[in-house]
């Protein structure tokens, strides 16, 4: 089992926080290898990864008695886009290389797993999250068109936030960044 050490990051102006889990190539390669043979080779650490935050989140989520059966989980994370583009497109669109998707984990009372539940559960809910992560990341990531219209979303975004910053000050989501490199 790999064994790993956040370390909380805390900005004084917005105050997030933040886990940055460094792995070395051998722990990479591992949890690689375990996320393509549970679910297949078009599996990356970054579906898992999106999946696992989602479920910490519901574990932390107070009124777990209010979900019911067809809520959701949105939220973005970012898509590195430059290995999905044409050559001949990659000189003009290079705001689109590094965009926003947004991502829906689906029926989320089937996802709330607590420490205590058997290996098997834990998996289970782990496998499913990931599905929907990645035929959501999958619908962005093939569709190149979807890259440049998520630049334009976080360009809109942006702008509002800094001519009203009271606009987001309660908005919270969890934010999920892998580069890719660890993926090929």
């Amino acid at each position: 089992m790999v064994e790993l050490n956040p370390v909380t990051i805390t900005n004084d102006n917005a105050t997030p926080r933040g886990h940055v889990l460094k792995l070395i190539l051998v722990e990479s390669r591992d949890i690689i290898r375990a996320v393509k043979t549970r679910l297949c080779p078009q599996y990356t650490i970054s579906y898992l990864a999106q999946a696992a935050t989602v479920i910490a989140m519901l574990d932390t989520y107070s009124s777990k008695s209010e979900l019911s059966k067809p809520d959701f989980f949105v939220a973005l994370t970012v898509v590195n886009g430059r290995r999905y583009l044409r050559e001949d497109l990659e000189s003009n669109y290079l705001a689109g290389y590094v965009t926003g998707a947004p991502i829906k984990i689906e029926k989320l009372r089937s996802l709330l797993v607590s420490l205590d539940d058997s290996k098997d559960i834990i998996v289970s809910a782990l496998e499913k999250a990931a599905k929907d992560a990645k035929r959501r990341l999958d619908m962005w990531i093939y569709d190149q068109s979807q890259l440049a219209t998520g630049f334009r979303i976080h360009s809109f975004k942006g702008a509002m936030s800094s001519e009203n910053p009271e606009l987001f000050k309660k908005t919270a989501v969890p934010y999920l960044s892998s580069y890719g490199i660890n993926e090929v």
